[in-house]
């Protein structure tokens, strides 16, 4: 299986448009704030202390929170290559299961996903603790590191299941491209989700990886919101704190009750397991076919 793993490592990273295009929604993410979304935020915030810097926390927890959908959906390119050109095929002239196989695509796609998500962690970190932002302590780096692990797994097993379900490379690269436009909308990082109606709103905070982008803002905004409200009358900085946090999606309510970091968790961990099982039931459903 390892000389699998490396085989599907090698062609990603060797493929440069490939990495590109699975980056193409944290590039679009980026490029939208810093050139248009990020100054009509913090003037919207412009009461609080520094609106800049919980807002740089804001959307570098939703970067965290993307990076392994769009990485992995790119890594499984291979599979659905080598589905389309018949490649599979040669493996099976070797001793090698199907069972097998399969799980060195997983496996590879896995390790994509949890090596870039380390890389904008790093950078994200590195950033916040430089801006003042965060404050760097070994609970600090447990947390982000256990939540950026469980989050690309979560990811990955979104990814199989919406790539077990497709054929050529046609409609891999079409929905590839779908995913990168959708994904900072479905998880509420272009708009704000206290901004979006009703509706909506509910398909966002339903959407899995929306919870991990909630986690991360919890952890890393919580300092700089503290701070930000301090501009306030102390008997106004509850409900401030409270309203900022509703509007930019810190915390999640379903009706009046407030998700809780536990459930969003719980959340994460059953798109874990559901999508692991349909995808498990459709790649073998195709294999008896």
């Amino acid at each position: 299986m390892s000389s699998i793993v490396s085989r599907n490592l090698k062609i990603y990273f060797r493929d440069k448009s490939a990495v590109f295009f699975s980056l193409l929604g944290i590039l679009i993410t980026v490029g939208l704030y810093f050139l248009f979304l990020g100054d009509t935020y913090t003037d919207g915030l412009a009461d609080f202390n520094h609106p800049e810097i919980f807002m740089a926390g804001w959307i570098m927890s939703g970067l965290l929170s993307i990076t392994s959908v769009t990485t992995t959906m790119g890594a499984f390119g291979t599979m659905v290559q080598d589905k389309e050109k018949k490649i599979y095929k040669d493996f099976y002239c070797s001793p090698i299961k199907r069972s097998v196989l399969t799980m060195g695509y997983i496996i590879s796609s896995a390790v994509v996903g949890l090596i870039m998500t380390a890389v904008v962690l790093v950078i994200t970190v590195v950033y916040l603790a430089a801006n003042e932002a965060i404050v760097i302590s070994a609970m600090l780096v447990v947390k982000m590191i256990l939540l950026s692990a469980l989050t690309s797994l979560s990811n990955t097993a979104m990814a199989l299941f919406i790539v077990s379900l497709i054929n050529s490379e046609k409609a891999f690269s079409a929905i590839s491209g779908v995913m990168s436009a959708l994904i900072g909308f479905l998880t509420g990082i272009y708009i704000p989700v206290g901004n979006l109606d009703e509706g909506v709103q509910m398909v966002v905070k339903c959407f899995p990886t929306s919870h991990s982008a909630v986690l991360f803002r919890q952890i890393l905004m919580e300092n700089s919101l503290n701070e930000g409200v301090k501009s306030y009358p102390a008997a106004a900085q509850a409900e401030a704190l409270a309203e900022v946090k509703d509007v930019l999606g810190v915390v999640f309510k379903f009706g009046e009750t407030e998700c809780s970091a536990e459930m969003s968790l719980l959340i994460l961990v059953g798109a874990l397991v559901v999508f692991s099982s349909l995808s498990i039931f459709t790649l073998n459903r195709k294999k008896t076919a």
